[in-house]
């Protein structure tokens, strides 16, 4: 019995200290969802309008794009929150734009939106623009100012019909992210 215990009391130490390794490698902080790298999300997926159900979300250097696509022609109801840490979302602009679809931005790091989507490609594009807090200098003239040094993480929290989804593509392969909500690191 004591050899059991014993063992239990060590199988909970290892877990406790990898939990901990786990959530320092975080910055500290907790994370619900997917991490990936910025440099993954450059390019546009190759997904045609009208042909998938689901979000697009890629970059051309600063400027960030969030696109939907449904299958449907009755449409669907494509929302979401993105927040950015140490930055702001600046210049947001409609794409394919109709009279019930819509955006806001309660505070310069979010944007929030909600757009009824029908056999084509409707969304939002944006521009990140490096805060006072930002944890690095600008990139000297010529270089990519992300992701090289800019705020650590870019979060989609999507939604199709209110619910979470993991019909979220990015990047010029499409890959598919494994869960919702999806961060980009974008110092990588």
């Amino acid at each position: 019995m004591r050899k059991a215990t014993g063992v239990f009391v060590a199988l909970g130490l290892l877990c406790w200290i990898a939990a901990t390794v786990a959530y320092a490698g975080t910055g500290g902080r907790h994370h619900r969802g997917a991490v990936v790298a910025w440099s993954r999300a450059e390019g546009r997926p190759n997904i045609p309008a009208g042909q998938a159900t689901g979000f697009c979300v890629w970059h051309e250097g600063n400027d960030v794009f969030v696109t939907f696509t449904s299958q449907s022609a009755q449409g669907q109801r494509f929302s979401g929150t993105i927040t950015v840490q140490d930055a702001e979302i600046v210049e947001p602009h409609g794409i394919k734009t109709e009279p019930r679809d819509g955006f806001r931005q309660p505070k310069p790091s979010t944007l929030e939106f909600r757009f009824d989507t029908h056999e084509q490609m409707d969304g939002v594009r944006f521009h990140l623009r490096l805060t006072d807090n930002s944890s690095s200098a600008p990139p000297p003239h010529g270089a990519r100012s992300m992701p090289q040094g800019g705020p650590e993480l870019l979060r989609f929290n999507l939604r199709l019909h209110g619910d979470a989804t993991g019909k979220i593509f990015y990047g010029p392969h499409a890959d598919e992210a494994k869960r919702d909500p999806v961060m980009f690191d974008l110092v990588r």
